[in-house]
């Protein structure tokens, strides 16, 4: 009976180890929660191009991978190094493009794959990785020299692969390669013509319609690639190339017109960026707003390419006053020049969500030569002399007309507010400017 009791206490006494032991576990935070799964790519389908024989320039795609998210770190560690590469190679057509009955798998180390693998170059080859993060890869695929008896359309399968991190490679972003004989002579390229966005538009930030139109004159071979890439007025944006896609599906046909559609995204015109205080934009990292150009050209299909078209525009906020009032009651000195106003992204192509900035400045400008007589710019402090966003969310600042001026007070006078911010590039743009009003 002494013995029984004796192993009963034992056990009640190593049960209370353990609790404890879980405890405080639990107490400092319990188990790591790690990153799992593969990596993912978007577009599934990074882009197309069809060569015929051994003429033709080289085509640009590009896609993003995306790290696994969902913890701090991935099970073999905080980071994830990856190379980044063809991953694989199968052909699906005949030099005709008709469909194989069963796909052919290429191995990347034979001499077609050798080929094939080759004429693919990616920027970056290769990244560290951590939980949730992302990187867009651009793609310029060359004309591989194959022999006439391989000619075909083959999709190739692009990857990125860390061994040994616990993240699998995911199933990749695909390029469709068509291998075609020469045909005809042709020496001409295609017209081409930038439907949107126009030149001289002013877009409200947000995802933005890219539109071309491009057709090869009769006796041509069809219009076989579209391309498009956009930069920003200061480079911080430089050649970011604009998926897109082509109806009819190419080669189209000489006199009939190809149609490129696709969307440039300018930062923060979708996603958390710049929705809360916490995320606002700052010189550091400004919004997208901006001057930009973009740049589309396209190529028939014996590698004839059109001089690039261009079209200039100018991302901008939707910005709208809730007050614009000149109070002049009381003393001249108390006279207040008082504005409020929302900064908004489109809500047409986006969510039309409240932007927070904090590279916003107020000039207080002199209608008659436009001259700056105030200058305020964002602070939490007071609002006499500082641009505060505050809960509702709404900007407001107040000129008040003895701190603008001092003791010389002028007669009264016109003015207005003119609304700034730094751009993609960060040069301060002006956005938009109130009514007149005298104080």
């Amino acid at each position: 009976m002494k013995k029984k009791s004796l192993i009963m206490a034992t056990c009640v006494a190593l049960a209370l180890v353990l609790g404890l032991a879980g405890a405080a576990m639990a107490a400092k935070g319990g188990q790591t929660k790690y990153a799992t799964g593969p990596f993912s790519y978007d577009p599934a389908l990074a882009g197309e191009a069809m060569f015929l024989g051994n003429v033709g320039g080289p085509v640009s795609a590009n896609f993003t991978i995306y790290a696994p998210s969902g913890g701090t770190s991935f099970p073999s560690g905080d980071t994830a190094p990856a190379s980044i590469r063809v991953f694989g190679i199968e052909k699906v057509a005949d030099a005709d493009g008709n469909p194989l009955l069963t796909p052919e798998d290429i191995p990347l180390d034979s001499a077609l794959g050798i080929l094939i693998a080759g004429a693919f170059a990616l920027t970056p080859n290769s990244n560290t990785f951590i939980p949730g993060s992302f990187i867009r890869v651009s793609v310029s695929v060359a004309n591989p020299p194959v022999s006439a008896s391989e000619y075909g359309d083959y999709i190739v399968t692009m990857k990125a692969q860390s061994p040994g991190s616990g993240v699998g490679v995911g199933s990749g972003s695909r390029f469709k390669l068509s291998l075609r004989a020469a045909t005809q002579t042709d020496t001409t390229p295609p017209t081409v013509v930038i439907n949107s966005p126009a030149d001289g538009s002013s877009p409200i930030l947000g995802p933005i319609a890219v539109s071309i139109t491009a057709n090869d004159p009769v006796e041509g071979t069809g219009v076989a690639s579209i391309s498009a890439k956009v930069s920003s007025a200061g480079s911080a944006v430089t050649d970011q190339v604009i998926p897109l896609t082509i109806a009819p599906a190419p080669i189209v046909p000489a006199g009939t017109d190809a149609l490129g559609s696709g969307t440039f995204n300018p930062f923060g015109g979708t996603g958390p960026n710049g929705t809360t205080l916490l995320d606002a934009f700052d010189a550091t990292t400004p919004s997208g707003i901006g001057s930009y150009t973009l740049e589309a050209s396209a190529s028939d299909a014996v590698g004839n390419t059109s001089a690039p078209v261009t079209s200039g525009f100018q991302v901008k906020y939707d910005i709208q006053f809730t007050k614009q009032d000149f109070n002049t009651n009381g003393q001249p000195k108390n006279f207040t020049a008082q504005f409020k106003f929302t900064v908004k992204r489109s809500s047409t192509t986006s969510d039309g969500a409240f932007m927070f900035d904090k590279t916003v400045t107020v000039k207080l400008v002199r209608t008659s030569d436009n001259f700056v007589v105030s200058t305020h710019v964002y602070g939490v402090g007071d609002i006499k002399d500082n641009v505060q966003i505050d809960s509702t969310p709404v900007y407001q600042t107040n000129f008040v007309k003895g701190i603008v001026f001092g003791a010389t007070l002028p007669d009264p006078t016109q003015y207005k507010a003119e609304l700034w911010f730094k751009d993609v590039d960060g040069t301060l743009v002006k956005q938009a400017e109130s009514d007149p009003g005298t104080f």
